[in-house]
């Protein structure tokens, strides 16, 4: 019976390479199926996003020898002044099912700059990043589908793409289809859009939100009922919005952040520091915006985000990258009964559920 909610079959391996293009360099990390020598054998991959930060691990075996075989790519584009490795968790997860899973840090948008690790690059602002992305997403795209390095000539099929994000990546998996026709499925989770959020920038962004894609892309709309910045009536706008194939799934009780590794934490940690009125951004009313966070006790546990995302995400790329027909009857059954009967409180639309914006 198809089980989107379990590891797969294979080991996950790691990987960071140097993409080099004419619009930035990309230092990137590659998950993929690594071979049966590596089964059972401990997999813990440790760094760290900065070295203020405390030390983070992934279930990946650093250089791995890869699994046979050319596997579809899905790519994973970071939040604002993220890091590549945000999602290490999902990006693993996919891995183990036989995808190749690539994710750029975006130059002058990730978390080094943010903390001045790079002098050579300065932070640029969120909305010159939302302009740039999706061209630098279909450029690393195209890098990849040529075959950069001799490792990924032997582990990526780039005929077919697929992407996901959270945030301003989910704005960016969405947007990246403007410029790449390569892209056939997407993932946008919270995507940053909309004018009823707290944060002016989030209607600022919105101006660069292409949706005159270059292809016919199966897009997956993943958003929290409770997300106090990406708020859930704009995305039911930009639902509205997209052409099909297309389908909306809101988990009832969720925050902006339950789709992230260490959601409890890291909620928590923003909640407090907008309360605290410390957030160096004289556009944001910080306490307003934390008051409007609700603490993590009242809403639904993390692993609720984590196995909608899973089980969702994974069937969804398996469905339009792998042809799956199992993964097509899975989502085409009754999502809302299967995930209560796991104890998740889900809605689903798979037709617009508001008028068009003019």
């Amino acid at each position: 019976m198809y089980n989107p909610f379990i590891n797969g079959e294979f080991p996950a391996g790691v990987r960071t390479i140097e993409l080099t293009g004419k619009n930035g360099n990309y230092t990137t990390e590659i998950w993929y199926p690594a071979a049966d020598e590596y089964r059972g054998a401990k997999a813990i991959d440790a760094f760290r996003f900065v070295e203020e930060l405390p030390e983070a691990t992934q279930e990946a075996v650093r250089d791995a020898r890869p699994a046979q075989g050319k596997r579809p790519l899905v790519m994973y584009w970071h939040g604002g002044y993220g890091h590549r490795r945000e999602m290490a968790a999902m990006c693993v997860y996919l891995a183990s099912h036989g995808f190749v899973v690539a994710a750029p840090d975006f130059p002058g948008d990730n978390i080094r700059d943010m903390y001045g690790m790079n002098p050579a690059i300065k932070r640029r602002p969120v909305d010159a990043s939302a302009r740039a992305r999706p061209v630098q997403g279909a450029e690393v795209i195209e890098l990849l589908a040529l075959n950069a390095s001799s490792f990924l000539r032997n582990v990526v099929n780039a005929e077919k793409v697929g992407s996901f994000g959270l945030s301003l990546g989910g704005f960016t998996a969405l947007s990246v289809n403007a410029e790449s026709p390569r892209t056939v499925a997407c993932v946008a989770i919270a995507p940053s859009s909309g004018r009823r959020s707290p944060l002016p920038q989030m209607a600022r962004v919105t101006r660069f939100l292409r949706l005159d894609w270059k292809s016919e892309v199966s897009t997956l709309l993943l958003t929290g009922e409770a997300d106090a910045l990406v708020i859930l009536e704009d995305v039911r706008e930009l639902f509205a919005n997209l052409t099909e194939p297309k389908r909306l799934v809101v988990l009832k009780k969720a925050g902006h952040l339950h789709w992230a590794d260490n959601a409890e934490e890291m909620h928590e940690a923003l909640r407090l520091r907008y309360l605290s009125g410390e957030f160096p951004d004289p556009e944001i009313d910080g306490p307003a915006v934390g008051r409007a966070f609700r603490p993590f006790a009242e809403l639904c546990p993390a692993e609720h985000a984590t196995e909608t995302m899973r089980g969702l995400t994974l069937a969804h790329f398996e469905a339009n990258l792998m042809a799956s027909a199992e993964a097509r009857a899975f989502l085409q059954n009754d999502l809302v009964g299967t995930f209560t009967a796991r104890g998740i409180d889900l809605e689903v639309a798979s037709e617009p559920m508001v008028a068009r914006l003019e």
